[in-house]
């Protein structure tokens, strides 16, 4: 990333997934996952950090929970 991003911030992700890979996941193109930061890493003053995410879960069942 080219943004500093903190850890403990919280995203949403959206993966876009190879087709080897979209049956394991119904199917679908896009997988989408709520995740927290848990590492922010800088080389030696390049621009571009390097972001380690933990995922929390898929944010289309926080959505769907919502709807009931």
């Amino acid at each position: 990333s080219t943004h500093h991003i903190l850890v403990g911030t919280r995203l949403t992700l959206q993966i876009r997934l190879p087709p080897t890979l979209q049956k394991r996941f119904g199917g679908r193109e896009l997988y989408q996952v709520r995740a927290v930061v848990c590492r922010e890493e800088n080389f030696d003053g390049q621009p571009v950090h390097r972001i380690g995410a933990r995922f929390l879960g898929e944010a289309e069942e926080e959505a769907r929970a919502a709807r009931r």
